[in-house]
């Protein structure tokens, strides 16, 4: 045994002589990455050294119960396996150190690791002398508790350990406060900046303010302003959780659906720090998925105790699904925030199905969603319900009083309804109402008035009011919820149209001509005729008329069979959804204007988009092949190189039957929806294979040499 010891003993001198060695001479030292691997054992084999170093302590507080042989013979083992693994884990912290640049915190960290394995031996050389060995042990077991904080710093954020104590009251989010100070910023610290701060910039990358993430780190900029897709911070979530590059790394808590769709959408929208929720469209998807992360984050601080019990996790979890979220609004609370999302998909069966979970719902967000005066029937079931967001859904406020149950509610957003002054009867009835949002309502200055005398201890908010101030301009008018379909018609096929402010008129031209506020108001549905180009203007008294915004519509193509795809979609668009079907060509339906959303079609980087399109065992005659796809110069989407169509009725064995290039841009194209049409003699061919080309970037474009993207959301046969 005394042969072994003295053997071990030899490894830990020599251990610390390369240890030494490597520190004093720490600026020439290159370690090969044949080594990276054993420093990243560091995390893994830390933890022994810290547990053994307490063990002798506690040895060294229990050596008068232990008899005096076995106590020498386990403090001689204990001695020697802490002073092997403390030099072997000081020695691979220092190779891991070598992959990071240099911080305070990190010398600090590597020294007083050293400092343990030092130690350590001091403590084998001394373990005759009592007095001093008793010393070097106190100071080793407090080196290893500074060093493991350290440490924790490094690997957690600085101030880890102390944070929740630390923590300040974190105050009330509302539609005015920056998304990215009070969103964005609190999921970068949270989620980034334990590997990416001042004293840990892993990458040469510091996100502790965003002075600094704009900097960029070694790989070059966290984001590209109004290119979310190209930007690095999207691009490495995405990569695979075993990639080396994917952030953040396996292990770390990562993204959630909602925080990633936020950074996402917040980076579209030009990444600007100064905007709010209420700088955005109502049909904005940033203006939604921030009302939810507000919502969220407001609940998380929320301090209030729930008596009742916990929903089931899988009932959560079956309500949750693309067009409704249901979460906790923390772990340890059974209080549970829901939030309905998409006009057009919604269904009455995502309010009525929350009834399973009732009483744990203390947040409901249904903004910008066709609820109807019957619905609150359903919401009043929702006993412990807080806060209501009911902004710009078709309420009238006739039936308010179906809320009467909800006595515990403090909030209720009834902005861009039509509510009018006589729910100041049926508010009576919510006690512990504390603030109500009635902006962009029939509520006039009179109606306002009336309900703060009623209510004087109710905060209301009734947006913009002030004559002295200039008019504020209209929203543009949009599609009405009812065309499922968007800009695909079948000729004679209704066109509506809908404004979000009660009272606004929709005057409207179909002749080319550019509308106004004497044009034709829209009171009926509009029967589409092809080619139609619909101009609309939303005018109303006392505001400026919006800006005019044409639509134009797409007749409905010839219904293909089946349809699938012969070439892989780009990877950096679709890796939400691995689901590559061609249904979403043929589907007879298009991104909005000025939209680009990935669910709707494909994008093809380099490589062609190759589909087949099956017409069935009786096809119609075919003249024209037509493609719809989308532009966007600043992210590098362009129009196709060359678009190709096959036909015959062997699948296998297709010939060409025509082919169109679309015109190269000469300029600059943002958020734009185009047409390429295909035309060749009439065919009665079963199966047509149509080929999309992609093309160089041209050198107007400042990005000489590089493939540009294509993105194709529909493929029309007429």
């Amino acid at each position: 045994m005394i042969q072994l010891q003295k053997l071990v003993a030899g490894f830990i001198f020599f251990t610390l002589c390369i240890l030494t060695f490597l520190l004093v001479f720490e600026s020439y030292v290159d370690i090969p990455k044949w080594l990276w691997p054993l420093g990243r054992m560091h995390p893994l084999v830390l933890h022994f050294p810290v547990a053994l170093v307490f063990l002798l302590g506690i040895l060294s507080f229990s050596k008068s119960k232990i008899e005096e042989k076995s106590y020498e013979g386990i403090q001689q083992f204990l001695l020697h396996f802490t002073g092997l693994t403390a030099s072997l884990t000081a020695l691979m912290g220092f190779f891991l150190s070598q992959e990071s640049s240099g911080s305070d915190l990190l010398a600090l960290h590597k020294w007083t690791g050293a400092g343990v394995a030092y130690l350590v031996y001091v403590l084998i050389l001394t373990v005759d002398k009592r007095s001093i060995y008793n010393g070097v042990l106190i100071i080793t077991l407090g080196t290893t508790v500074y060093a493991g904080h350290l440490g924790a710093g490094l690997t957690h954020g600085t101030n880890f350990l102390l944070e929740p104590l630390m923590a300040s009251e974190q105050k009330e989010i509302t539609a005015e406060s920056p998304i990215y100070e009070n969103m964005v910023a609190p999921i970068f610290a949270k989620k980034c900046a334990g590997c990416h701060n001042s004293e840990k910039h892993k990458g040469e990358l510091d996100m502790s303010s965003y002075a600094k993430i704009l900097k960029g780190g070694e790989d070059g900029f966290v984001w590209e302003a109004g290119n979310a897709d190209k930007s690095e911070i999207i691009k490495r979530h995405f990569l695979p959780l075993d990639d080396d590059h994917h952030m953040p790394p396996e292990g770390k808590p990562q993204l959630t659906d909602i925080e990633l769709a936020l950074i996402y959408q917040w980076i579209e929208n030009g990444a600007d720090t100064s905007r709010s929720i209420a700088n955005l469209e109502e049909t904005d998807t940033l203006f939604s998925t921030a009302n939810v992360v507000m919502n969220q984050m407001n609940l998380a601080n929320h301090k209030a105790k729930y008596e009742f019990d916990f929903a089931d996790q899988d009932v959560i979890k079956g309500l949750n699904n693309p067009n409704r979220s249901v979460n906790q609004i923390t772990p340890a609370s059974p209080a549970i925030s829901a939030n309905i999302y998409v006009r057009a998909r919604y269904q009455k069966e995502f309010l009525t199905e929350l009834l399973e979970i009732s009483e744990q719902i203390i947040s409901l967000n249904m903004v910008n969603l066709p609820i109807e005066d019957d619905e609150l029937s359903v919401i009043g079931q929702f006993v412990n319900l807080e806060k209501l967001i009911l902004n710009g859904t078709n309420i009238t406020g006739k039936t308010l009083s179906d809320l009467k149950a909800c006595t515990k509610l403090k909030s209720l957003a009834l902005s861009s309804t039509k509510v009018t002054a006589s729910i100041n009867n049926d508010l009576a009835e919510f006690k512990s109402l504390e603030e109500i949002f009635i902006w962009n309502t029939e509520i006039d200055k009179a109606g306002f008035k009336s309900l703060a005398e009623q209510f004087p201890q109710l905060e209301i908010f009734l947006g913009y009011s002030s004559a002295d101030e200039p008019p504020l301009k209209l929203d543009i008018p949009s599609i009405g919820d009812s065309n499922k379909k968007g800009r695909v018609r079948g000729v004679n096929e209704e066109i509506n149209f809908e404004s979000n402010l009660p009272g606004t008129n929709i005057h409207f031209t179909i002749d080319g001509s550019e509308p106004d506020s004497t044009s034709p108001i829209y009171k009926e549905p509009i029967l589409f005729n092809a080619g139609m180009v619909i101009k609309t203007i939303a005018c109303k008294e006392s505001w400026l008329c919006s800006d005019v915004k044409p639509y134009s519509f797409i007749t409905q193509g010839i219904q293909v069979d089946t349809a699938y795809i012969l070439t892989r979609p780009s990877e950096s668009y679709h890796k939400i959804t691995k689901d590559f079907d061609a249904t979403r060509l043929i589907d007879q339906a298009v991104c909005e204007e000025g939209n680009l959303t990935h669910d709707k079609g494909f994008a093809y980087i380099g490589e062609p988009l190759i589909m087949i399109a099956d017409m069935g065992a009786k096809p119609k005659q075919i003249e024209q092949v037509v493609v719809s796809y989308f532009i966007n110069t600043g992210s590098v989407v362009f129009p196709p190189k060359k678009i190709t169509v096959y036909g015959g009725n062997n699948k296998n064995n297709l010939t060409v039957i025509a082919n169109f290039s679309p015109t190269p841009l000469t300029k600059e194209v943002s958020y734009s929806s185009s047409l390429a049409t295909v035309s060749f003699e009439k065919q009665n061919f079963r199966y047509y294979k149509v080929k999309i080309e992609t093309l160089i970037v041209p050198k107007w474009s400042g990005r000489t040499g590089e493939v540009s993207d294509v993105f194709v959301d529909e493929i029309f046969f007429y």
